[in-house]
């Protein structure tokens, strides 16, 4: 499935793309930069993979011309302003933790993942909560479990996947 981009600043001869969704995916970025390196109207291409940036920079390069890369290499998808305003900002949270995700993962090996995480910094938060002897109304960590137990519950919804537990 083609990555998702949008134009994030454009001048004259410069156009700036993100892929939110691949911040960190090297190959991603490599395979990009080679298939838009062969197009004449681009003279120098600059990825940054670790935010997801990708610099388009040559004499003939507009957002039009952008789409017209976009549909030919089908490498990635053009999001117009229009559909990323209808899109669901519940979209966007999902991309940036699908992203974190990836991260933590890499760096712990496969062994944990931002749900671990997130389960043993609540839980952690709790016990110093009572510790401290904050045992009346229900603290942050609550609302917080409740906010992100729904936003896991909608991502599975939207990936199709099984509704599951953090637990």
């Amino acid at each position: 499935m083609p990555a998702s981009a949008e134009i994030i600043h454009k001048t004259p001869g410069r156009v700036r793309l993100r892929f939110a969704a691949h911040k960190g995916d090297e190959p991603f970025f490599t395979r990009l930069e080679k298939a838009l390196l062969n197009e004449e109207a681009v003279s120098h291409v600059r990825v940054v993979p670790s935010i997801g940036s990708v610099l388009l920079t040559g004499e003939d390069v507009t957002d039009d011309l952008v789409v017209e890369l976009a549909e030919k290499t089908g490498l990635f998808l053009l999001e117009t302003l229009e559909e990323a305003d209808k899109r669901p900002v519940i979209q966007d949270v999902r991309e940036v933790f699908t992203s974190c995700d990836k991260g933590v993962k890499a760096v712990s090996g496969g062994t944990l993942d931002i749900a671990s995480l997130l389960f043993f910094g609540l839980l952690a938060g709790g016990a110093v909560q009572l510790l401290r002897g904050r045992t009346g109304l229900p603290s942050w960590h609550t609302a917080f479990w409740y906010a992100f137990g729904l936003m896991g519950a909608c991502m599975g919804a939207q990936a199709g996947a099984k509704e599951h537990d953090l637990l």
